[in-house]
């Protein structure tokens, strides 16, 4: 299930990616755009057949419930299949009717790849909850949880402070340096590589990737 739903939401990610859009004139985007969601129409497909699966075998698992005398249990990982079905089934649905337009516009197209990647990682998480079930690796992910836990205080700091930078870099560079600071989600991202040092050197002076 995981990897089928990654298949189609990867493929998406890689069809509508904006690096193929560069250099086009708009009468080209427009056909390629048209092309790409002709591609990925044909297999987001089966991706709705195979999630609707999964959210009608929740429901008949829920319809012989009300007719048998010693009912099913209904556990947590049936739930979980029918949460990341019912998500994915809605992403495929919207991915699937998007307008030419809205690929085109990167602002709208943007909104559409941060909810693909959401809702890629809650199914990957279905596929992690597996971990508990093996010993040595529960026992792993257990003391990762406890880590966490003890550096909350330190997670929010740090949270407080980039929303700080981000309200003060944007205000000062939005003009200048529209690439990098044009919005608060792209100062983000900028500051956030500057803290783990991804930028390159042109011309000898640090410049962010």
């Amino acid at each position: 299930m995981v990897i089928i739903f990654q298949l189609i939401n990867f493929t998406y990610l890689n069809l509508f990616k904006e690096r193929r859009f560069d250099n086009f004139n708009t009468l080209a985007k427009i056909a390629y755009a048209e092309d790409c969601l002709v591609e990925y129409q044909q297999i987001n497909f089966l991706g709705t057949i195979f999630s609707s699966g999964l959210v009608f075998h929740l429901l008949e698992k829920l319809l012989f419930n009300i007719f048998a005398k010693k009912p099913l249990i209904l556990d947590n990982w049936t739930i979980l299949d029918f949460v990341s079905a019912a998500l994915n089934l809605f992403c495929f649905n919207v991915i699937g009717n998007v307008t030419v337009d809205q690929v085109i516009d990167q602002s709208q197209k943007r909104v559409l790849d941060y909810y693909v990647i959401c809702v890629t990682i809650l199914t990957w998480l279905r596929f992690f909850g597996y971990f508990f079930m093996v010993r040595i690796i529960s026992k792993l992910l257990h003391t990762l949880f406890r880590m966490l836990r003890d550096t909350v205080s330190f997670i929010f700091i740090v949270v407080c402070y980039f929303i700080v930078m981000t309200t003060i870099f944007t205000m000062l560079f939005q003009l200048p340096d529209k690439d990098r600071f044009g919005s608060v989600t792209m100062t983000i991202r900028t500051l956030f590589n500057a803290l783990i040092g991804q930028y390159d050197y042109l011309d000898d002076k640090p410049r962010f990737s």
